[in-house]
């Protein structure tokens, strides 16, 4: 029987009921007759159920957290009852709901360190075991997690200007060596005009970048900055597969061949030696398979270096970031390039060529009309992001700019208005459809500063390369004047898709015109 409430505002509980400790999911209340005993009538003001706590709760790391450790240690908040608990763990999640993944039993509220693989999504429960229970075993809830993506092998962050921690000290290059024509860092830097022995503006991550001097012409064959490890590394565990650098070219460096050696096994880079003139951060994706006679669990001597092509030798610098350890190998497809644009007759277009895509983006006309380009071609003029065979996601806005531009002539009227997305984690996706597979294209993105330079860095991400984009500075060459961002590839499939990331809170890509050329003859045009 429930007391009767007294009908005040300030009337504590009056009913307890106990359960006995019954196990239960769900309780039922009938009632049978009232206080009142006139009408049929009843009413409830508050009902608090009170149990132990027997599922083990609290989870850490929290379910869905990123970037966790690959020797994390798993923590919880054990049950009340429990005498034990077994974890179960796994990357494939219905294993885990369905108790068949791997199991440990453990007696603490705790399961580690664990040796876990980069990259990769695990998922884990709890299920709280006590043999003398009425109920011996309560199944806990599906929990995940996911490991960081990469080892920071070097990111360059840790260097200044004061003994030992020099790049030079480091990174050991030709100094003294005449046969070794390499430079780590700059060798005398103006502290006075900040000045430093790293790079502080052409950067990929961080703060911090590694300026590589190499000079092959004279009694040098190669330049090479050498580091060794302290400690000696093993690259076997957690799943490490590559080893990927960044690097970032000068327009007047000389064409030479790049490598990186491991313990003096020597890989050799596979793209276009042209690209150490490109203004833009480029990855290069090393398979650790590649250096011959390696042991990988005992890595002692990293080094980077250029080597001649040709009789001659030239020189340079080539600016390197963020080493770093990965647990999958994608080979680059494609390759990306950097040209100025100043009118028709650097803007690459023609009418000799075979366009399968173009869009001139732009919030007035109609959409779908010709847009005159210049040198007697149309682009497709586009309003609501979406053409014949392509599609444009996540850039929701539209600028009208009347900023003054270094374009001329007819292809000056593509540099005017842009669509682009304003939020902060938005990546708008440019994707081209319809394309033949083995064919090989190139994709142009025609755009304008809008800034100064540095000020506006992009991460464009091709569909063949996921995961390694190039950075690209959209005001590289100043605010107002024009770039064109060339991509080269052969199509693995009907799709090739672009994602932008800005890297300042806040920037989005502007995306002024694009086209998509096919370099064999005779494919048509969409």
């Amino acid at each position: 029987e429930f007391a009767r409430a007294p009908g005040t505002s300030d009337y504590a509980h009056n009913t307890f009921v106990d359960f006995g400790g019954v196990t239960a999911k769900n309780v039922r209340l009938t009632a049978n007759s009232n206080w009142g005993g006139m009408f049929n009538q009843y009413g409830l003001s508050e009902v608090r159920f009170f149990s132990i706590p027997v599922f083990a709760r609290e989870p850490s790391p929290d379910s869905g957290t990123t970037d966790v450790d690959v020797d994390v240690t798993l923590s919880f908040r054990a049950g009340r009852e429990a005498a034990k608990h077994d974890v179960y763990l796994s990357t494939d999640e219905q294993a885990v709901i369905d108790g068949t993944a791997d199991v440990t039993t453990v007696t603490e509220a705790s399961h580690g360190p664990l040796p876990l693989d980069l990259g990769t999504t695990y998922y884990w429960k709890i299920n709280e075991v006590n043999e003398v229970e009425t109920t011996t075993t309560w199944q806990g809830d599906i929990w995940n997690f996911t490991t960081h993506e990469y080892f920071v092998v070097d990111d360059f962050e840790d260097y200044n200007d004061y003994p030992p921690d020099e790049i030079w000290s480091t990174w050991i290059d030709g100094y003294g060596i005449l046969t070794n024509g390499a430079t780590v860092g700059y060798p005398a830097p103006d502290w006075n005009q900040d000045e430093h022995y790293v790079e502080t503006a052409i950067v990929h991550g961080g703060e911090q970048a590694m300026p590589f001097f190499y000079d092959n012409t004279g009694s040098a064959a190669y330049s090479e900055g050498e580091r060794t490890f302290a400690v000696p590394q093993d690259w076997t565990k957690h799943g490490i597969k590559a080893l990927t650098l960044y690097f970032h070219g000068d327009p007047n460096n000389a064409a030479e061949q790049m490598y990186v050696k491991l313990n003096g096994s020597k890989v050799t880079y596979d793209g276009d030696a042209a690209n150490l003139t490109q203004t833009a951060w480029q990855p290069w994706n090393i398979d650790l398979v590649g250096f011959t006679g390696v042991n990988l669990s005992n890595v002692t001597e990293l080094s980077i270096g250029l080597e001649r092509i040709g009789a001659a030798g030239g020189k340079g610098v080539v600016y390197f970031d963020d080493i770093r350890l990965y647990p999958l190998f994608s080979a680059v497809v494609g390759t990306f390039s950097i040209h100025p644009w100043t009118g028709d007759g650097d803007s690459g277009i023609s009418s000799s060529k075979t366009y399968t895509h173009t869009g001139k983006f732009t919030g007035e006309g109609t959409d779908g009309e010709p847009f005159f380009a210049g040198n007697g071609v149309y682009f497709e003029r586009d309003t609501n992001r979406s053409g014949t065979s392509w599609t444009l996601t996540g850039a929701a806005n539209v600028f009208g700019t009347t900023n003054p531009v270094t374009v001329a002539d007819d292809s000056a009227a593509l540099a005017r208005s842009f669509f682009y997305g304003d939020e902060d984690n938005n990546h708008p996706v440019l994707t081209l459809m319809g394309l033949l597979p083995n064919t090989e294209y190139v994709t142009t993105f025609y755009t304008v500063g809008f800034g100064g330079a540095g000020l506006r860095f992009v991460d464009i991400t091709p569909g063949d390369n996921l995961g390694y984009p190039t950075r690209v500075d959209q005001n590289g060459v100043g605010s107002g004047s024009g770039q064109l961002i060339k991509h080269t590839y052969t199509a693995t499939s009907t799709e090739m898709s672009f994602m932008f990331d800005a890297l300042k809170t806040g920037d989005s890509w502007h995306h002024y015109a694009f086209s998509n050329e096919a370099v064999s003859p005779n494919l048509g045009s969409n």
